[in-house]
């Protein structure tokens, strides 16, 4: 009887793992298509317009092969949408590198999701998982992907292509026509999104919420840049890594946004490493919890955790701040090891420990200069002198930031080594970071809630240390005295505690 039974079990079991759909092929070439081909186990896509008003809607599926064998245009018309969804578990999804057109000049006005004429939005709404992937979407009248899978997805190799909206149309008064055009919008688990090519004018992925996420060989131009957030109420996102992205002609490089009234919040274990930024407008990293007032007073309900910066080289514009935190008290924004920044003009970094020199005229050789670093306790130690080289026919001006955040009582320490040109200096290893008292400090406080490095630097190397996070930051152009040792020209320092 036992035998009977196993042998009767294995066929249930088989057919409980196999696709849910008829193992047949169904073809879409219309929306009247949709609903007999999606019981097949492969769908196959032709070339098609949708009409306008309507979501070309494919639901349900399990194991489901999807290919896309031509282009899917969308009619315009003035409504929330989507444009596209899909939903569904353990799809594999091939766009064969053709396209879905969303027609998004017909609705472009330079407002996006703020104003002006109704925009369907988000364009393409994914809720499945397996692979998607090779597929372009062209023109989004507003954002592009909404991504909120039930299980693992991972995808790869995809176009988002708005460039035409970056030029003003007869209706954006002078603006770009495009806006409101996010690359993903996500707000999941267990998602992958890597080796894409996303061209808009709006963030290109921001992570409202959800975990175990990997952004990582991205191409993102024109838009706002990386962003977590932003963070409302109630939001928590968590182990997060940004990896080997270029960002270029952005807004911002690296941001993480919070509310300033959200509450029951976190972000946590966030990690960028691996980036490259050029021709960063405003920022190239910032943390900001005054959203949606960019560095506005910060809110103190969302905890934020575990903020890693591993190599990272960005480059902004001559007008843009390199780097910019306005946090509130459950603030700890640590370890921005290694990140390089810079101004466009400056493409080489130098990394810590070369031997500082001092430069004469530009194409002249130059005298080695002792390095100076300055320690805790106040006393000087030289460095080794470097051997005689051509100097460079600029100053490079690279800025080194690595800010060591300790939590420490609630109050959060950060050591901020500043490597600038003029002459050029060396940072030695990190003495003990010791817990000074913050309150004394309070005679240097502003309202100025921001990190603002001069351009042009002329300066020698700084050492500051912050008290703090939910406070202001103030430029110090004279030299002070900070817990007992001298410090030069201190730029962009905090001396107030929480």
């Amino acid at each position: 009887m036992r035998f009977s039974l196993a042998l009767f079990a294995l066929p249930l079991a088989l057919v409980a793992a196999s696709p849910a759909g008829k193992r047949c092929t169904g073809t879409i070439s219309s929306l009247d298509d949709v609903a007999a081909a999606q019981k097949c186990t492969t769908i196959n896509i032709k070339a098609f317009t949708v009409p306008a008003g309507k979501t070309f809607a494919i639901s349900c599926l399990s194991g489901t092969t999807v290919n896309m064998l031509g282009d899917v245009k969308f009619g315009v018309k003035n409504w929330p949408g989507p444009l596209f969804s899909i939903s569904g578990t353990n799809i594999k999804f091939n766009g064969n590198g053709h396209t879905f057109d969303g027609q998004g000049a017909s609705y472009w006005d330079g407002q996006g999701g703020n104003g002006g004429v109704t925009k369907p939005h988000p364009m393409m709404k994914i809720k499945m998982s397996g692979t998607y992937s090779n597929v372009k979407v062209l023109n989004s009248p507003a954002h592009v992907y909404s991504v909120a899978n039930p299980a693992r997805l991972v995808m790869s190799k995809l176009t988002i292509d708005n460039s035409a909206g970056d030029k003003p149309n007869s209706k954006s008064g002078g603006k770009a026509a495009g806006h409101n055009t996010d690359g993903f919008d996500v707000s999941t688990t267990d998602l992958t999104i890597e080796d894409s090519t996303i061209h808009n004018q709006d963030d290109c992925i921001a992570i409202n919420k959800g975990s175990n996420i990997i952004f990582q060989r991205n191409s993102c131009t024109g838009g706002h840049g990386i962003s977590i957030g932003s963070i409302s109420t109630g939001a928590t996102v968590k182990n997060v890594q940004i990896l080997n992205n270029k960002i270029i002609d952005n807004d911002q490089g690296l941001r993480i946004k919070t509310k300033a009234d959200a509450t029951n919040a976190s972000v946590s274990n966030i990690v960028f490493n691996g980036n490259t930024a050029t021709g960063i407008r405003k920022y190239g990293v910032i943390v900001d919890q005054g959203y949606p007032t960019t560095l506005g007073k910060a809110g103190n309900s969302v905890a934020m955790s575990g903020i890693a910066f591993g190599t990272n080289n960005i480059a902004v514009t001559s007008n843009a701040q390199r780097v910019a935190v306005n946090c509130g008290s459950k603030c700890t924004v640590g370890f921005f090891l290694n990140t390089f920044l810079s101004y466009e003009r400056d493409r080489s970094h130098m990394r810590t420990g070369q031997t500082a020199q001092e430069t004469s005229k530009p194409g002249t050789t130059t005298k080695d200069v002792p390095n100076q670093h300055t320690t805790l306790n106040g006393k000087k130690r030289e460095t080794n002198k470097g051997k005689q080289e051509k100097a460079r026919s600029h100053c490079e001006n690279p800025i080194v930031l690595a800010f060591f955040s300790i939590s420490l009582s609630s109050l959060a320490y950060a050591i901020v080594y500043v490597a600038l040109c003029h002459p050029r200096p060396s940072i030695g290893k990190v003495a003990a970071l010791g817990s000074p008292n913050c309150t004394t400090y309070r005679t240097y406080t502003s309202n100025t809630n921001i990190i603002n490095l001069p351009n042009p630097i002329r300066s020698p190397l700084v050492l500051c240390i912050f008290c703090g996070f939910n406070t202001t930051y103030h430029d110090i152009t004279q030299p002070h005295s900070v817990a007992g040792f001298p410090v030069g020209q201190c730029l962009a320092i905090s001396f107030t505690s929480p």
